[in-house]
């Protein structure tokens, strides 16, 4: 997306969408315009982290660093993932169940899937592990 900068002892001091400039704001100061240049990306393995500008560059540049997201990051994020699984499966048996002890074992067993998938998560050593794990899960 098209961007515009102010820049003040070659330092940007405004960033902003195009479409977002007030009008006559770029009728003083040193108004440049500015493309993002995004980074490759690992899908669900790195996000952007903090951005930099490039003024040597015409239109000025915008890149991001990529910050690496950890195993353990991954797996925290899978047992919210499966804690909410869980709790959708649960209400469900509350709604469309009148036979309590049919919905207490329903119950039960959920809670030991539950039990289970949760530890399957936490002995993850690896990426690939997760992305097979989201893959077999739909979860991609």
């Amino acid at each position: 997306m098209a961007k515009k900068i102010r820049v003040e002892n070659n330092s940007v001091v405004e960033c902003m969408n195009v479409e977002e400039v007030p009008e006559g704001a770029m009728d003083s100061g040193d108004w440049r315009d500015a493309v993002e240049v995004a980074p490759q990306l690992i899908p669900h393995r790195q996000i952007r982290g903090s951005h930099w500008f490039d003024l040597t560059k015409n239109p000025v540049e915008i890149h991001w660093n990529v910050m690496d997201i950890t195993v353990d990051d991954r797996k925290e994020n899978l047992l919210v993932l499966v804690d909410e699984k869980y709790k959708q499966m649960l209400v469900s048996f509350v709604k469309k169940s009148n036979d309590v002890v049919e919905t207490t074992q329903e119950f039960i067993q959920a809670m030991l899937n539950k039990q289970a998938e949760k530890d399957a998560v936490n002995a993850f050593t690896t990426h690939e592990q997760i992305d097979t794990y989201m893959a077999e899960n739909g979860l991609v």
